[in-house]
């Protein structure tokens, strides 16, 4: 596929160098791409644009941006209804102590209504970057769950997931992703204030 990124962070370069590792094209969007290109030259498959031109040709575009830029950022760009968005954002405050949208809402919707609607599916939000390129934990693979509306979109997501050696774990509509972003602040909490650590990931199993 032709994957556009917006977002050069942890996630965001992390995802792009693996993806990139599986035979995608992939193209990071950044505001300052002339800084950016030196840090991934010399990776096949691999470059780093403005953000509208990481976004034209994109089959799939990938939101990793941070949340408090994320509306304004999408809002800028033309962006065909066709394309496939997946978010990996998490609604942070500043200080990451609580999720600023929640309840009946969430970053996807948010971003789903943003793009008009558009083909978003939500995943890849509850877990480190670090991890990413290791999907094997002690208690078996690691599971990423995504949600989302639309079949195809959703189907796209699930090999990505499953190409990068993680289990895919289908938690229905997009209206879902309130929890996983629910889930995410609780990873947060237990990496961080309960001193779980980073190394660990959330497994649904059925007996």
């Amino acid at each position: 596929m032709r994957i556009g990124i917006l977002g050069s962070g942890k996630m965001g370069s992390s995802l792009a160098r693996l993806i990139a590792g599986r035979g995608h094209t992939v193209t990071i969007g950044s505001r300052t791409p002339e800084a950016k290109r030196d840090g991934f030259s010399g990776i096949d498959g691999l470059d780093v644009r403005d953000q509208q031109a990481a976004v034209d040709g994109a089959e799939m575009i990938i939101v990793a941006t941070p949340w408090a830029v994320t509306r304004a950022t999408l809002e800028a760009l033309e962006i065909p209804p066709e394309t496939i968005v997946l978010d990996i954002t998490n609604p942070l405050s500043p200080d990451v102590s609580e999720l600023v949208v929640g309840g009946k809402n969430s970053a996807a919707e948010e971003i789903a209504r943003c793009l008009n609607g558009s083909r978003v599916v939500k995943a890849f939000n509850g877990i480190n970057a670090a991890n990413l390129n290791n999907p094997a934990f002690a208690g078996g693979t690691a599971q990423i769950p995504f949600c989302g509306d639309d079949a195809g979109a959703k189907e796209a997501v699930r090999k990505i997931i499953e190409e990068l050696g993680f289990e895919a774990l289908d938690c229905g509509g997009l209206k879902n992703a309130r929890y996983l972003e629910a889930m995410a602040m609780l990873w947060i909490q237990l990496a961080f204030v309960e001193d779980y650590g980073m190394n660990c990931a959330f497994k649904f199993s059925c007996v």
